[in-house]
């Protein structure tokens, strides 16, 4: 029993006992002496105090201590203040019964003989004791929670005694609360339990029960909600898939601190189910886990940050509730480990980064035709760097990186990546495969990636707002998956496409011609990226800004830069503005990552916005480009993207081809899924 801060002599059983007694069960029921001292054995060996209840000789008022019980053998027992002593003077009042805490029981005993001491009393025991109440579940003693309740404007603030799943028993103290006589115990209420690290409870919950004393009241709330809304409603979500090994979940309750060890029933990549015996339940919908631990098997823990989002009544059994947990945060490389398993268990030739034999990458690039004689001369001076960069991302799983494979034996069949470019955008590149067995691998691999996103975008150290793609309209299968789907969404905060010409600054001994008069190369502004954003607006409207975190003057790229940092990989992002006499004309972005992290170094190229093509003309541009292009040390050879497209040629600048850039607002994935289903009926969304 947990005794009340603030009020040293309150029975908090009685309290209890008014409002949950099973109404199939006697109130009171007979048990032997050997019974209840095992009870006390074992609130000794886990330090649970006993609450003695003392009635006054002369007037109407009962008190209630707690105290330490000794290990008991027989009929004696020694009992030991849990505070030291009592303010009251205990020989005005007769000892009437020691309350037992005992599970989901409350046993009661009269003594037939005591004693007070200094510190505490000794008793004598009777030959049988009583089951005071049988409660419909155990509670649990909660450790520091803030309760916060609000009703009707009005706010109280008091303690979390203890709960179990279905309730929850709060003292609040009228000197914190002067408007508690406002209080309406027939209105509902909304409660938020919070420790210091943040809120890990909020909800609805109607009043049971109350019972003052002195300065204080103690409430016992009812949970209203067997079901919350943690996200938007999903039509394509992520599948589950029954458990065919166990997996073992544990966590530090974070009402009572207690460890919890339950085992999931089933699970996805976006959460898992698990049951509980409905009389032991811990678990509250709405509840927040900070720190939970899966145990695949044969693994390392997993963590995570979890919520409850529903309970109901297993159909099977009544005596069990069936939860529905949701993941919030976890630490990417965990998250990789978890999909990886369940691809895995779902189809044994899918894997999620996985670790890769590189060697049988790269025949897979060059027999799949992905790298192709053309791209193959552009990329063979550098194939060292390049096998060292896929060593360390197909064999280390790094956070910024993301490769899903489909094999038949030790033979790539299929493959697709991603990486995440910017704060919030994922890059989805190097799509190849082959066919086999009628199967059609790219297939495959454009399912897992599907998943992938629907499952983990909501994730927040996976920081996927967007999703981004390039390709080229000469290209039929990214033109139907991508293209065809974004123009029959026609909705550009959902899907958006934009055209960037593509061609090379090559780098010589010999610089382009210098200055230009009233020309100007400068640090980019707040003021110039709104400019940028005005005018995107009125050429497209769609998401690129957004995703290449460019909007709203300009974003951090703080955490992305570290991550690539912590990886062991480059990356930087510097912006610069092409200004004529303080009008910005240009806004040219050196985005630089490591050559060959992306095949066609989109991820490690100059890119161009056009804003204005008055007084801009090629030498211009060209002779600006090239000075931003000194950035790229290792690089004589450095791409360019330009939008819009068709400013390229108005500059007269030959381009090489074209690109699309197709982006996609992970929030409206149902849009993307209606349409691929249409096109291809095995995604599995």
């Amino acid at each position: 029993m947990k005794r009340v801060k603030g009020i040293p002599d309150l029975d908090i059983a009685t309290v209890e006992s008014s409002v949950e007694v099973e109404k199939n069960e006697p109130l009171i029921k007979a048990i032997k002496r050997k019974r209840y001292i095992n009870a006390i054995n074992y609130a000794n060996f886990i330090c649970e105090p006993l609450n003695i209840v003392f009635q006054h000789k002369i007037f109407a008022r009962s008190i209630s201590l707690q105290a330490t019980p000794s290990p008991c053998t027989k009929e004696t027992l020694e009992l030991e203040w849990l505070d030291g002593s009592s303010e009251e003077a205990l020989e005005q009042f007769e000892c009437t019964k020691i309350l037992i805490p005992d599970g989901e029981l409350i046993l009661s005993v009269s003594p037939t003989e005591y004693n007070l001491t200094p510190n505490g009393m000794n008793l004598t025991l009777p030959l049988s004791g009583e089951i005071l109440n049988y409660r419909k579940a155990e509670r649990f003693p909660a450790e520091n929670i803030n309760a916060v309740m609000t009703q009707n404007g009005c706010f109280y603030e008091g303690e979390l005694i203890n709960f179990n799943s279905d309730s929850f028993l709060v003292s609040l103290y009228e000197k914190d609360n002067p408007e508690l006589r406002w209080l309406n115990p027939d209105d509902q209420f909304h409660m938020m339990l919070k420790k210091e690290d943040g809120t890990i409870f909020t909800g609805g919950c109607s009043l049971l029960s109350t019972r003052e004393y002195d300065d204080a009241v103690l409430h016992v709330f009812k949970v209203l909600n067997s079901k919350i809304q943690r996200f938007k409603k999903k039509k394509y979500r992520a599948e589950r898939y029954e458990l065919q090994s166990p997996v073992q979940i544990s966590f530090v309750h974070p009402l009572s601190g207690e460890r919890c060890r339950i085992q999931a029933i089933d699970i996805s990549a976006s959460g898992l189910r698990l049951t509980e015996n409905s009389s032991h339940s811990v678990l509250i919908p709405g509840l927040i886990i900070p720190e939970m631990e899966l145990s695949l098997p044969g693994g390392s823990p997993l963590k995570c940050r979890t919520q409850v989002i529903y309970r109901d009544k297993e159909e099977s059994r009544n005596d069990e509730y069936r939860y529905g947990m949701a993941l919030l945060d976890m630490d990417p490389a965990h998250h990789s480990t978890l999909l990886n398993f369940i691809h895995q268990t779902n189809d044994s030739n899918s894997s999620v980064c996985a670790p890769v034999d590189t060697a049988a990458l790269w025949r897979f690039f060059f027999e799949s035709g992905f790298i192709y004689p053309e791209k193959y001369k552009h990329l063979a001076n550098s194939k060292e760097r390049m096998k060292d960069i896929y060593e360390r991302l197909y064999t280390r799983s790094p956070g910024i990186a993301r490769h899903f494979i489909y094999h038949e034996g030790h033979r790539i069949e299929g493959h697709m990546s991603m990486l995440r470019s910017y704060e919030n955008s994922w890059l989805l590149h190097h799509h190849a495969a082959t066919s086999i067995n009628n199967k059609n691998a790219g297939l495959h691999v454009l399912n897992q990636v599907g998943s992938f996103s629907n499952s983990s975008h909501r994730i927040r150290s996976m920081h996927m707002l967007y999703l981004m793609c390039y390709y080229r309209e000469e290209n039929r299968f990214p033109r139907r998956v991508f293209g065809d789907i974004a123009k029959n969404a026609d909705n550009k905060n959902q899907l958006s496409l934009d055209s960037w010409a593509y061609f090379f600054c090559t780098r010589s001994d010999t610089r382009p011609a210098g200055l230009y008069d009233g020309w100007t190369l400068d640090e980019t502004t707040s003021s110039d990226l709104k400019n940028l954003e005005s005018f995107y607006q009125k050429e497209s409207g769609g998401l690129m800004l957004k995703a290449m975190n460019l909007t709203n003057g300009g974003g951090s790229n703080n955490n992305l830069l570290k991550s690539y940092e912590s990886a062991g990989f480059n990356r930087d992002i510097k912006l610069f503005s092409l200004n004529h006499n303080g009008e910005c004309k240009s806004i040219i972005m050196a985005d630089q990552s490591e050559t060959g992290l992306n095949l066609s170094n989109l991820t490690n190229s100059i890119k161009v916005f056009i804003i204005s093509l008055s007084d801009l003309t090629y030498d211009i541009i060209q002779s600006f480009i090239y000075e931003v292009s000194v950035l790229f040390k290792n690089d004589n050879r450095v791409p360019v993207l330009m939008y819009p497209e068709y400013s390229a040629e108005k500059l007269g600048i030959q381009k090489e081809k074209n690109y699309t850039l197709w982006i996609l607002n992970t929030e409206a994935g149902d849009a993307y899924f209606k349409h691929l289903k249409t096109l291809l009926k095995t995604i599995n969304h």
